[in-house]
């Protein structure tokens, strides 16, 4: 398989608010997957991986998926009129 056939099928697209809880499903799989946080720090700030309605409302928060199967996602947030992208 070709390079290009692995990936013709990916979107990104903006997630939906009601997706929140897939979400934070994800990355607890990611976290027991190998992220590599320590359980002290779990137990110290388990909302640093929870996605919120909140976040997907006021933030940006894409998603990456494949048949319709989500893959992975970002959240961007804080005060937009900081956020630039630069070279």
């Amino acid at each position: 398989m070709k390079h290009s056939e692995v990936h013709q099928n990916w979107t990104i697209r903006p997630a939906r608010i009601e997706e929140h809880v897939a979400l934070t499903e994800l990355a607890l799989r990611s976290v027991r997957g190998g992220w590599g946080y320590s359980d002290e720090f779990m137990a110290w700030e388990p909302e640093a991986i929870i996605v919120v309605p909140d976040h997907i409302r006021r933030g940006i928060t894409n998603v990456l998926e494949s048949d319709g199967r989500v893959l992975g996602f970002y959240v961007l947030r804080g005060e937009r009129r900081r956020w630039r992208c630069r070279d």
